[in-house]
């Protein structure tokens, strides 16, 4: 898999058990590169291009991003819809005549109650499955031991769920130790999610980094250690 921007001669190039990590050291050109890959992420226009093979790939669809580590919620939007629909295929396939039968004791209640007030009352004749499981506020435990815990947790529901191939961390290193990011790489390794750091400045380096530095003259250096 290879996201390539031809603008700036970017491409990277992904791999198994690798990590790929981009610093750029222009401030202009960080933002400009950051903020299209975030726009096309986001479902807008750029200049990126995600390929697997001779195939290309939707962006908006094989990525994702953090730019605030500590906004990660395992119930954002994204992955609560892709939820609320596995649970609508649970409920149609194996517990769907339960489903009718709690929906006819609701509908009973609806009635009993109504016809205890002195108004002219109506209700819904049915409770369509996905206002049904809304009742029942079902949620992701959300892991609340470290901020490494909440990523790897977000890796994890990001390949499940979403099957999303790559994950764009930016400055992650200026959040989580060297210890725990080598940690972030195994959890990411072992979840078959390729990880792209894009930093604002030159850090350490492991032997399971891929380095392409941007530097201040705007020339891109290619470097691992």
């Amino acid at each position: 898999m290879r996201l390539i921007n031809a603008e700036w001669n970017l491409d990277v190039q992904f791999k198994e058990n690798m990590v790929n990590q981009v610093v750029i050291e222009e401030p202009q050109i960080y933002v400009a590169l950051l903020s299209e890959l975030y726009a096309q992420i986001n479902g807008g226009e750029g200049k990126f291009l995600l390929s697997q093979g001779e195939k290309e790939c939707l962006i908006s669809k094989d990525m994702d991003i953090v730019i605030n580590p500590f906004g990660i919620t395992a119930n954002c939007r994204k992955m609560q819809t892709k939820l609320q629909t596995e649970l609508k295929e649970e409920l149609s396939e194996f517990f769907y005549s339960e489903y009718l039968t709690v929906q006819a004791e609701v509908l009973r209640l609806w009635e009993q109650v109504t016809a205890h007030l002195p108004y002219e009352l109506e209700y819904a004749d049915a409770i369509e499955m996905g206002s049904f499981l809304k009742l029942g506020d079902i949620k992701f435990v959300e892991e609340t031991g470290d901020l490494l815990s909440s990523i790897c947790q977000y890796i994890k529901l990001l390949q499940w769920l979403l099957n999303v191939k790559v994950l764009v961390l930016v400055n992650i290193k200026s959040y989580l130790t060297k210890e725990q990011i080598e940690l972030l790489y195994q959890e990411a390794f072992y979840d078959k999610v390729q990880l792209l750091l894009i930093e604002s400045r030159e850090d350490y380096h492991l032997d399971s980094e891929s380095v392409i530095i941007i530097d201040k003259d705007k020339c891109l250096i290619s470097c691992t250690e």
